[in-house]
């Protein structure tokens, strides 16, 4: 799975601003109406995310109301947000190795 392949849709789609600037950095504008959840999740800046159960329940329900869950990566995302909010377990996103762990 793609992990930042993946973000880059997720942006695109919700309304992000994407870019980079002059020093081949990654931006990422937020638009006015985005979700905490999305902003957590697709935030560069980070090694690791870590969502709660609650978080990746509302990250789910996002993301699965989206035109995106038909794509392959993605679902494979849905459902291990689906399945750590189910079984109230953290999920654990690692931007360096794009790896998704789930944990107690």
């Amino acid at each position: 799975m793609n992990l930042q392949n993946i973000k880059h849709l997720i942006a695109s789609e919700f309304g992000y601003k994407q870019f980079y600037d002059e020093f081949n950095t990654y931006r990422l504008i937020r638009p006015k109406n985005s979700v905490k959840e999305l902003d957590k999740f697709l935030n560069p800046y980070v090694d690791r995310v870590v969502l709660n159960h609650q978080e990746a329940f509302k990250l789910f329900k996002i993301l699965y109301k989206s035109s995106l869950k038909d794509n392959p990566d993605l679902r494979e995302l849905i459902s291990r947000l689906y399945i750590a909010s189910a079984n109230q377990r953290l999920l654990k996103i690692d931007n360096f190795k794009e790896d998704l762990v789930s944990a107690y």
